[in-house]
């Protein structure tokens, strides 16, 4: 609550992101009052700074170096809170990803993405490092904020291969314009939980409506 003499405010800490209500009264004298007005709805702008990328992201794993914007770490799935790091990723022409024990929430995340709102095409090859195959490979669209994750919605759960690389192509709706990540999973019961992924994408469906309206 504010008391101001004059007819502006200014708002400071407020979340960015995120819709607020604002009510306003007048104070007439020292004993009169208006009723409340309002209320006056915003939404303040997403934080982009924090954004790593944008679409199209496409990562190929071809270099051989550390991807240090791909990260692992133990995530809570009842609330998504980053635990500590696990055993970690090695990249050589894809990414591995290998957890040998306790390591039921481990998850690679990708890097931030600033992602317009509208349909997009999520496509990844992966496999089992062995024949230890885990039960499935889960993907997540999240938004991270320092050290809480939470979940937008699933992308897809797929079956594993210990043989080949398999290729898959996921189509998501996203509502809002907003800073989001990828969280990678191999669900199993297993303490054995490797996976390699390569090819990496993120790209825009474009309709053919809207393709028409732009190039007529």
């Amino acid at each position: 609550i504010m008391s101001l003499d004059t007819n502006t405010a200014t708002l400071a800490g407020l979340t960015a992101g995120t819709a607020y209500d604002v009510y306003a009264k007048a104070f007439c004298d020292g004993t009169s009052e208006s009723v409340w007005a309002g209320p006056y709805s915003f939404t303040t702008e997403q934080d982009t700074v924090a954004a790593l990328a944008t679409i199209p992201f496409i990562e190929p794993f071809n270099e051989d170096i550390a991807h240090d914007d791909w990260t692992t770490c133990h995530l809570d799935l009842s609330g998504l809170v980053i635990e500590d790091e696990v055993q970690g990723i090695s990249i050589s022409n894809g990414m591995y990803h290998n957890s040998l024990s306790g390591a039921e929430n481990a998850y690679t995340m990708s890097p931030c993405l600033n992602i317009p709102a509208g349909r997009y095409d999520v496509a990844y090859s992966f496999k089992a490092l062995d024949q230890m195959v885990p039960e499935a490979f889960e993907v997540y669209l999240c938004i991270k904020a320092d050290n809480v994750v939470n979940v937008v919605q699933q992308v897809s759960t797929e079956t594993f291969s210990h043989t080949n690389m398999v290729r898959k192509h996921n189509f998501i709706t996203v509502e809002e314009e907003g800073v989001y990540c990828f969280a990678i999973h191999a669900a199993s019961p297993a303490q054995h939980l490797g996976f390699s992924m390569d090819d990496f994408a993120v790209k825009e469906v474009v309709s053919f409506t809207t393709a028409y309206a732009e190039h007529g």
